[in-house]
């Protein structure tokens, strides 16, 4: 949210900027500056309006990739637009300083830096590429500054070199990968000390693409969800406010405006799009498209400007020093009406301060399951509570928690033997990755009775020495998918027990009850 405000308060500037370098009169010039000291208003507004709008929040109170991914983009947006106006902007002709340099490679680090953190990132690049390219020429053609290369090619170089290098620097958080699973850490996803490990990792092999399933239809209910979804972040007058923004910052300030709306389409429609997500799971894209919220929370506060300038000109007239104020103060307080709004719309889903659903849960299954226990599960909504309280508050150590997705990777299965000797791992290796190599994704029925048969060629060792369970939502697909008829799945609290002969529900004995 400082980061919006930083960029609202810079695209103001450029537009106070390129307004004066054409402004001759008196009146039109007045008109332009006379409100400039309140222009961190709608600035710190817009900036709210975004830190209140749903999605975002919801992603600000939980532990996700999806925030700091904003973080670092809103950074970038910042940068980029003080860039323009310290430079591109520049009527002085004096456009590639060092201050420039220093902002560019700014940018270059923090854009590397953005790609450790989310691909989605990888988007920038087209307009990283432009201001790399136009300012490492700008800077080679204009006039050798003292200390610099002489040459045109010495001073395209040095510069293009300087500008890499900041990315590389940027990108080298990978590294903490390779250094880090060196160690052998519990959770070492991938085993990115093996290069083979590492490149699936950063090339994301395990996640795949979207549906390749393309149609009009598709793409016209896609595109409106994505519109629903950007009045809901700020309701139809927040909406109507970065329209006015918009069209107003495209007047003054085309390149600058024309940047942001290429950020705003790519992160927004085209990403939408690209993801192609099907009817049923629209909302799986929800936090994918938060930059785009981002850059239109910048264009209401652009909007917010010229409410201000709009009613500050009705007053032109006779305008003092405490009128303004009264018009600035009234103005500010009916803007504040909406994220006000938004922020008591919003604050009952948002609120995380009360919910221990993950931890009971976790506590819950744990309290079922007898000493030595081996359980299956299949989500990650499963998996990683019943992992935190293990690593983190070392309890139910004894306890070997089997992700069934992931026993069909190598490297999970060869860390399940490290961490559980006595548990016999007994799956073929059929895949590097779900959705990685030469397999080809199975539809989800056969995908679930293939996994139910993988643990069904475990459980023969396993039950001669140990308590077997599954967690809820891998036991309902067991008892449905399963075939074997010496083994069955009986309800034991809120997981199932494994057993090799028949025992009615009611024979389960100590089956925990819910905390609530």
């Amino acid at each position: 949210a400082l980061f919006i405000y930083l960029a609202i308060t810079e695209a103001i500037g450029l537009i106070r900027k390129k307004a004066a370098g054409r402004t001759s009169d008196s009146t039109s010039v007045r008109l332009t500056s006379h409100v400039s000291q309140y222009d961190h208003i709608p600035a710190f507004l817009g900036a709210l309006i975004f830190a209140v709008s749903p999605i975002f929040w919801s992603q600000a109170v939980v532990a996700e990739v999806y925030t700091l991914n904003a973080a670092l983009f809103t950074g970038l947006l910042w940068l980029s637009l003080r860039w323009m106006k310290n430079q591109w902007s520049d009527s002085s002709g004096s456009r590639f300083t060092a201050h420039g340099s220093q902002v560019l490679y700014l940018i270059s680090f923090l854009w590397g830096l953005s790609l450790g953190n989310h691909h989605t990132m990888i988007a920038f690049l087209p307009v990283f590429l432009v201001f790399a390219g136009i300012y490492s020429v700008g800077v080679g053609l204009a006039p050798a500054q003292e200390g610099q290369p002489q040459g045109l090619p010495l001073r395209l170089m040095s510069h293009f070199s300087l500008v890499t290098l900041f990315f590389l620097f940027g990108l080298s958080i990978y590294l903490y990968l390779p250094v880090r699973s060196g160690q052998n850490p519990f959770m070492d996803w991938g085993d990115t000390e093996r290069v083979s490990g590492f490149l699936e990792v950063i090339l994301r092999k395990q996640f795949g693409l979207g549906s390749r399933d393309y149609s009009l239809e598709r793409a016209m209910a896609q595109t409106g969800y994505y519109l629903t979804l950007l009045r809901e972040q700020f309701t139809m007058p927040g909406v109507f406010l970065g329209g006015i923004g918009l069209s107003f910052f495209i007047r003054r300030d085309f390149p600058a405006s024309l940047f942001t709306l290429a950020l705003f389409l790519t992160y927004g429609i085209i990403t939408t799009l690209f993801l192609n997500p099907p009817y049923i799971d629209l909302g799986a894209m929800d936090v994918m498209v938060i930059p785009s919220f981002a850059v239109f929370s910048l264009w209401i506060g652009v909007g917010l400007l010229v409410v201000y300038k709009g009613i500050a000109a009705i007053f032109t007239k006779g305008l003092t020093i405490q009128k303004e104020r009264t018009i600035v103060i009234i103005t500010t307080l009916i803007s504040m009406l909406m994220p006000v709004m938004v922020l008591y719309t919003n604050f009952y889903k948002n609120d995380q301060s009360n919910n221990t659903f993950a931890y009971d849960y976790a506590g819950d299954i744990f309290s079922g399951i007898e000493p030595k226990g081996v359980l299956f599960v299949d989500t990650d909504l499963s998996l990683f509570p019943l992992w935190y309280m293990q690593y983190v508050e070392g309890k139910r150590q004894d306890v070997a928690v089997l992700n069934v997705d992931m026993l069909m990777l190598p490297w999970f299965k060869r860390q399940l033997k490290e961490k559980y000797p006595a548990v016999d791992i007994k799956v073929p290796d059929v895949m590097r990755h779900s959705k990685g190599g030469k397999f080809k994704p199975l539809s989800m029925e056969a995908l679930v009775s293939y996994k139910v048969s993988q643990v069904g060629e475990m459980l023969n060792d396993l039950l001669d020495k140990h308590p077997v369970y599954l967690s809820y939502d891998f036991g309902v697909p067991f008892k449905e998918f399963g075939e074997r008829k010496d083994i069955h799945a009986v309800q034991n609290g809120i997981t199932f027990r494994v057993l090799k002969e028949e025992v009615s529900e009611e024979g389960i004995s100590g089956s925990p009850p819910l905390k609530g």
